[in-house]
C-alpha cells in the first residue's frame, strides 16, 4: 500500500515503524494470525514494560560527522537568519505567505498534551463513555490537531 501511495505521489515517500510498546526484536518469527501475535503480545509484553526505555539510547554511541547538503540544496533553499527562526516581525513580513490567516490558537509538544490529558481527565472523563458516541461533540471532540504525548517518558 505505501508504494502504491509512493507512485501516485510528486514527492518521496516514506514510511516510518513507530512501534513503541514492543521491540521489532522481540518476535522470533511472523504470528500467522492476529490471536496467535496477541497471546504472544499477552506474555512478552510485561517484561517490556518493566524497563523503561533510557533517556537517550545514542548517548555512548559516537556521532558521524555531518554530511554537507548538495550545493543545489542550499542554493535554492537557504539556511533561515536566526532572526527569523526567533519571529522577528519585520523578516516574517516578507515572506510570500497569506498574512491575513491568523496563527493556528494551539500549543504543540509535550507539556501541552500532558495539559490536555490533564484537563480531559478531570472535566470530561466522567461523561466519555456515554458521549463518545454522540453525533454532538459534547465530550470536548473538535476536530483539531492534539500535540503529540509520548508512550514514555524519561526523568
Amino acid at each position: 500500500m505505501v508504494a502504491a501511495a509512493g507512485e501516485q505521489l510528486p514527492v518521496r515517500l516514506l514510511a516510518v515503524d513507530s512501534n513503541g510498546l514492543l521491540p521489532l526484536r522481540a518476535a522470533e518469527h511472523a504470528y500467522p494470525t492476529a490471536y496467535a501475535f496477541r497471546r504472544f503480545l499477552q506474555k512478552t509484553l510485561p517484561a517490556q514494560l518493566a524497563e523503561p526505555p533510557a533517556a537517550d539510547p545514542l548517548a555512548r554511541l559516537p556521532l558521524l560527522p555531518p554530511t554537507p547538503l548538495p550545493f543545489a540544496i542550499t542554493y535554492r533553499w537557504p539556511a533561515a537568519e536566526p532572526r527569523l527562526l526567533a519571529g522577528a516581525a519585520d523578516l516574517l513580513a516578507a515572506l510570500p505567505l497569506d498574512h491575513s490567516v491568523p496563527p493556528a490558537p494551539l500549543t504543540g509538544g509535550q507539556a501541552a498534551a500532558q495539559q490536555r490529558l490533564e484537563q480531559f481527565l478531570a472535566n470530561k472523563l466522567h461523561d466519555y463513555a456515554e458521549a463518545r458516541n454522540s453525533p454532538r461533540p459534547r465530550c470536548g471532540q473538535r476536530p483539531l490537531p492534539l500535540p503529540a504525548l509520548r508512550p514514555h517518558r524519561c526523568p
